[in-house]
């Protein structure tokens, strides 16, 4: 019956304007990726790869701080944020105008420069938002945020079509992002009830700065961790390569994305409300870690083996990935999958200190396999690097609650072996010539034995349980 409370229907809500917003995103992604080409569009998807780091980087979640604190003088508390965010806007806008001319250069695309240092226009607009929706959220209200989510991706879709077809040109996502930050910043002040009033007060800034200041670190652990791959790629290969990797890439993430965003919009309320009894918080958190190993099941196996005729199929004959890359890819993202249960767990119990340190875990299989990139070896070797750190902050995160996960009489321990097994046995296969028929079948036949299985695991359990409490 949560689901159809008010906060539920918000929460059901924000994540099907998510879902919403990655189906346009992969529209424009495809549209500009056909229009334009594989060699231009490596840099484009490098300009979205520097937008993506200028993001993390000045969003420092001072925004967040109208929503978790008792702010009692809303205006002044709103005017210090807007005053942080624009000056942190300003800052990295100048950052990326300088460093431009080396970013393009290291891709090897001198004439990107204009379009790279455009970037620090989408920076100030997106610094520039106005956060009066956020005080909303407070009472479960997203319907500030989904207005200005929908207002941002149908812009981006339109401009990116627009100017993909006028120019053929890396510069269709650069205008799209542009319109992108332009239509959410118009959107939020188009409905904030408080006027747009920036103003530093010393008192109130530094306790909202102090707020803020610390994930700046963690947010840069994050985009090396997440998303540093795609720049690294462009530098030590060509923007060609690029373009390959990002459309294979793109394949998986968009829906990785949304099974996130719903993963912690359910279960982190979920398992805080049941910390105080520890057998329902038990059951809890095996039935929700069941889930997630199914879902990340049911994303991988279809995406590893049709995976790389899809991207063929919808980016175009230019765009056809080695099989091999693909398995090497879609398995770091359904890794993502169940780090999001994981990360739920840590959060309800409030450890969240060991976040930036299974990031920092992360970071391992990024180094290893920059070194190799820059050394020419393959793309293939480099993405098993990336996997390969993904795989070791999991196990670290399985490390900081083992207690909680040890007790789970070894189903979870099973499944996820289970999930392994079938992991490599359906990369080995990427590495032959195989027919569509035994495609279809490695694509199905693990999803229905390891969610199966956990199916039949749970009723057992169930029932034993029953038995129990009637004798």
């Amino acid at each position: 019956m949560a689901l159809f409370s008010k906060s539920g229907l918000a929460k059901f809500a924000l994540v099907s304007g998510s879902s919403v917003g990655v189906v346009f995103l992969l529209l424009r992604n495809v549209s500009i990726a056909k229009l334009i080409g594989p060699d231009l569009y490596g840099v484009a998807v490098f300009i979205q790869a520097i937008s993506a780091a200028a993001d993390l980087l000045s969003d420092l979640g001072w925004d967040k701080f109208l929503i978790q604190s008792d702010v009692k003088d809303r205006q002044a508390s709103q005017g210090v944020v807007h005053f942080l965010r624009l000056a942190t806007g300003v800052v990295v806008g100048l950052i990326i105008i300088v460093a431009s001319p080396f970013l393009a250069h290291a891709i090897k695309v001198p004439a990107a420069t204009g379009a790279i240092a455009a970037i620090a226009v989408v920076v100030l607009l997106r610094c520039a938002t106005h956060t009066d929706y956020k005080f909303r959220q407070r009472q479960m209200n997203f319907k500030g945020e989904l207005v200005i989510e929908l207002s941002r991706f149908t812009a981006d879709l339109i401009v990116a079509l627009v100017v993909g077809l006028l120019l053929k040109s890396y510069w269709a996502m650069t205008w799209a992002l542009i319109a992108n930050a332009a239509a959410g910043c118009i959107a939020s002040h188009i409905m904030a009830d408080q006027p747009y009033r920036p103003k530093w007060q010393p008192v109130l800034g530094r306790e909202v700065y102090h707020f803020g200041a610390p994930l700046l670190f963690n947010n840069f652990i994050i985009y090396l961790a997440g998303q540093g791959d795609r720049p690294m790629v462009g530098m030590a290969y060509s923007p060609r390569v690029l373009a390959i990797y990002g459309a294979s890439l793109q394949l998986i993430s968009g829906p990785q994305a949304v099974i996130n965003r719903i993963l912690l919009t359910l279960s982190l309320p979920i398992l805080s409300r049941s910390r105080t009894d520890p057998e329902l918080y038990a059951t809890r958190h095996r039935q929700l870690g069941m889930a997630t190993i199914c879902a990340a099941a049911a994303i991988s196996f279809p995406v590893i083996s049709l995976g790389s005729d899809a991207v063929r199929l919808i980016y175009g004959k230019a765009y056809h990935p080695d099989p091999r890359l693909i398995a090497a890819l879609v398995i770091p993202q359904s890794i993502n999958i169940i780090r999001t249960w994981t990360m739920s767990s840590l959060m309800a119990h409030a450890k969240t200190k060991v976040i930036p340190l299974v990031n920092m875990t992360r970071l391992v299989g990024l180094c290893v396999g920059s070194f190799l990139a820059f050394r020419h070896y393959s793309l293939v070797t480099v993405a098993y690097c990336l996997m390969a750190g993904e795989t070791i902050g999991l196990f670290t995160q399985l490390g900081v609650h083992r207690k909680i996960i040890m007790k789970e009489d070894s189903r979870i321990i099973f499944m996820l072996a289970a999930l392994g097994i079938f992991w490599f046995l359906a990369t080995v296969i990427q590495s032959f010539e195989v027919t569509l028929m035994l495609k279809i079948i490695m694509a199905i036949m693990p999803v229905f034995i390891i969610c199966g299985g956990a199916l039949i695991l749970e009723i057992y359990s169930n029932k034993a349980r029953q038995v129990k409490a009637y004798k």
